[in-house]
């Protein structure tokens, strides 16, 4: 870890006829999500936290050509967000706290067109008492 120098420790399939494309990290450091192109999955992965060596968990549908093209997880680590590009959608998945299973939740939230990029970010906020005014950023 301090000189940033990575080591290789073994090969993972995601499944056949599957191009992993993007990968996130819960927060809690125990589980890895790949998003697969060709197999319109997500596959996700139970971390050693010893040896970094990865345990497969399960596949999870993204949708019909879907097409998935970038994964995230939310800061809090209870979901997965998944842009679909073919689908021009986001699906959600809820994370299992306790197994790193995947379950969809709500249905899948709409896009721009082609969306190759998701990302989610705490919104900060600071209530001033006094005139009751909302500081906040938000990035479109």
């Amino acid at each position: 870890p301090d000189s940033g120098e990575l080591t290789p420790i073994g090969n993972y399939q995601t499944g056949d006829d599957s191009v992993p494309f993007s990968i996130a990290i819960a927060p809690n450091g125990k589980y890895l999500y790949v998003a697969n192109i060709g197999f319109n999955t997500v596959t996700a992965f139970e971390i050693d936290p010893d040896s970094g060596e990865l345990t497969p968990i399960g596949n999870y549908q993204t949708g019909d050509d879907s097409n998935p093209q970038s994964i995230t997880v939310d800061p809090n680590g209870n979901y997965v967000y998944v842009a679909n590009s073919n689908t021009d959608t986001i699906r959600t998945f809820e994370i299992n706290q306790d197994s790193g299973t995947l379950s969809k939740s709500g249905d899948d939230v709409a896009t721009g067109e082609y969306p190759v990029s998701v990302v989610v970010v705490r919104i900060w906020q600071n209530i001033d008492d006094m005139d009751n005014v909302l500081d906040g950023v938000a990035y479109d």
